[in-house]
């Protein structure tokens, strides 16, 4: 069993913000402060030679804590792509298949609080709490050299944003790209 903890209070100065500029339009400079401040649990737990345990959790309180009021930010937002908790638990076996080799399933669980991707912390920029479900089916020869995965990914088809811009002008523009929703891959790999 092996266990990994972590705390940490972080204060960032200088942070740059996008600016309204009156002559030239938005522009990008250090213009505030904040503050981080979490921790983190994982462990991995080999209950016995075949199966394994894997879990994870963390916290994090990420807020501006100064900001020059040109940016339009208030302090106290959020920061950006900073969920406050952050969760993750997975199960593997190990089947034992003699001569022919092993195979592997996996099972894979993780979820993620609100998250803001815009620095005003606007509602068309939040991302809400979302879990993903992924599995794996892996196969090795018995001399290591063939591998073929079978690999399942964000099975509950879940709607998950990767990065969103939002005019800073308040004109009503807001773009999002979203990541892939539920997709499946196969790999086979040969190692000389």
């Amino acid at each position: 069993m092996r266990l990994n903890a972590s705390v940490f209070d972080n204060q960032y100065s200088d942070l740059q913000f996008v600016t309204q500029d009156t002559t030239v339009g938005p522009t990008v400079r250090n213009a505030g402060a904040a503050e981080v401040r979490g921790g983190e649990l994982e462990l991995t737990w080999l209950a016995t030679e075949a199966l394994q345990f894997d879990v994870g959790v963390g916290y994090l309180d990420a807020t501006v804590t100064e900001v020059d009021p040109a940016t339009l930010v208030t302090p106290g937002a959020s920061l950006v792509r900073a969920p406050e908790w952050s969760t993750s638990a997975g199960v593997s076996y190990e089947i034992n298949l003699g001569e022919l080799g092993t195979l592997t399933p996996r099972v894979d669980w993780i979820y993620r609080s609100d998250t803001y991707y815009e620095a005003r912390n606007r509602p068309q920029s939040l991302q809400p709490a979302y879990d993903l479900i992924n599995v794996g089916l892996t196969y090795e020869s018995m001399s290591g050299n063939w591998t073929a995965s079978l690999i399942g990914k964000n099975l509950t088809d879940e709607r998950v944003m990767q990065s969103v811009y939002t005019d800073q002008r308040d004109l009503g523009l807001t773009e999002a790209m979203y990541g892939r929703g539920e997709e499946w891959s196969l790999t086979l790999r040969r190692s000389f």
